[in-house]
């Protein structure tokens, strides 16, 4: 039997802040409903307030059950001391306009870039390649084989930052081993791979394109790495569809 009292995860506490930081609640507000610190969580009640804010539907129904939710007394570590101001709602429901907001993306192009699946936000290829071009980036390179004894398609894929100007004539001067050096481990290219068969491709539709499938799976996993975007993009999942070109 789990021990009621068992720490929550590391993951655990991640997967909150980053949905605290979706809803653009501050930890505090919920801090002070709680009145001691969400870090310290015992592992379950950890994951009744994950549910909750997974669940409500606005920030709102999120406090008001927060608040209501009874912790037994042995789960309190640290008190902290209600603040005066009351938390602001921002009546924001939908993550995929949220997540456009946040890379200024026009509201009503939104699902062209991200996607909700199970009230779990999903960044699509183009949502990848729009952080990306932020960031700056010279070109994509992608090779691909087919590997006769798994059945499947392995592809890499490697992005190359944009070097600045400024980089670039400040290592002028120097050898070319070490600017050969500079640019290797400074301005080196992120790699990523994919692999793609009819056993990690479950939508039909897609498996007499799974070349493809791993070439774009390898790009999403190298832009994530690329960008720091740490969740998982909706064409590495088994399900996704997305338009190939023929």
């Amino acid at each position: 039997m789990e021990n009621e009292n068992e720490k929550a995860t590391d993951r655990q506490r991640k997967y909150l802040f980053n949905l605290l930081s979706n809803r653009q609640i501050d930890k505090d507000d919920v801090e002070a409903k709680l009145g001691y610190g969400i870090s310290e969580l015992d592992k379950n009640n950890m994951t009744k307030i994950i549910d909750i804010l997974v669940n409500a539907k606005d920030n709102e129904e999120a406090f008001k059950k927060i608040e209501e939710l009874k912790l037994p007394e042995n789960t309190k570590t640290e008190p902290v001391k209600p603040e005066q101001k009351e938390p602001t709602f921002q009546k924001i429901t939908d993550k995929v306009q949220l997540m456009a907001r946040m890379n200024n993306i026009p509201e009503q192009l939104a699902n062209m870039y991200f996607m909700v699946i199970d009230n779990t936000l999903y960044i699509k290829h183009a949502g990848l390649l729009v952080m990306a071009s932020k960031k700056g980036y010279t070109r994509i390179s992608i090779t691909s084989e087919y590997n006769e004894n798994t059945k499947e398609w392995n592809a890499e894929a490697k992005i190359y930052p944009k070097i600045p100007i400024e980089v670039l004539k400040a290592i002028s001067s120097l050898s070319p081993e070490m600017q050969e050096e500079v640019l290797t481990t400074q301005y080196g290219a992120t790699v990523g791979y994919g692999r793609a068969s009819n056993e990690n491709v479950k939508n039909p539709r897609m498996q007499i394109f799974l070349k493809e499938m791993a070439e774009t799976r390898a790009v999403n996993r190298a832009l994530r790495l690329f960008t720091g975007y740490g969740m998982t993009s909706y064409e590495e999942m088994p399900e996704a569809e997305y338009e190939v070109e023929q």
